[in-house]
């Protein structure tokens, strides 16, 4: 992706020393390091790694890297981050190469659901009941999880600003 958005303002000779000097490494490197026409390099690339399915199953298991969101508020909003970029890199993907079924009706969405949680899930599923499945639920649970973000976010800021109150407040003189 990073080498497409380049590939359109660079020009087409620079393109394989920029490829192979900024993003890749080991054997796909090795398969392409003598070459020196882009489509050549493109062909060998996608005959060797393309296969898109192979793209998504990989992209999926990183949902299985993510740690369950803990209870520490700061470790929560890092894990509903990690889902969100991930839950988006998985759509672009599925998207750009037609593999939306995979994503949609695979086991990703149980995955997620068993990371966010019961109680979050309840909430979820309270608010998109009457969605059809598939992209719709899909981009609504991506919409959600954004929303715990920015609760969290608010809520750390409103406990901060209460308790910087608190110590620097006038306090009540002694009695005694």
């Amino acid at each position: 992706d990073e080498f497409e958005k380049l590939n359109k303002g660079c020009p087409t000779s620079l393109l394989p020393d920029l490829l192979k000097n900024n993003f890749l490494e080991g054997p796909p490197l090795s398969l392409v390091k003598d070459v020196k026409d882009i489509l050549e390099i493109w062909r060998r690339l996608k005959a060797a790694y393309g296969d898109c399915r192979y793209l998504l199953s990989k992209k999926l298991a990183e949902i299985d890297s993510i740690d369950q969101l803990k209870n520490h508020p700061l470790k929560t909003v890092e894990g509903i981050i990690k889902i969100v970029n991930l839950m988006k890199d998985l759509l672009q993907l599925a998207k750009r190469h037609g593999l939306e079924n995979n994503l949609y009706y695979g086991n990703a969405l149980e995955k997620i659901f068993k990371l966010i949680g019961d109680n979050r899930f309840t909430r979820w599923l309270s608010t998109s009941y009457n969605l059809s499945e598939g992209e719709e639920q899909w981009n609504h649970l991506i919409q959600f999880l954004e929303q715990e973000i920015k609760i969290y976010q608010q809520k750390a800021l409103y406990t901060s600003k209460h308790s910087d109150s608190a110590q620097h407040g006038v306090q009540k003189p002694n009695k005694s």
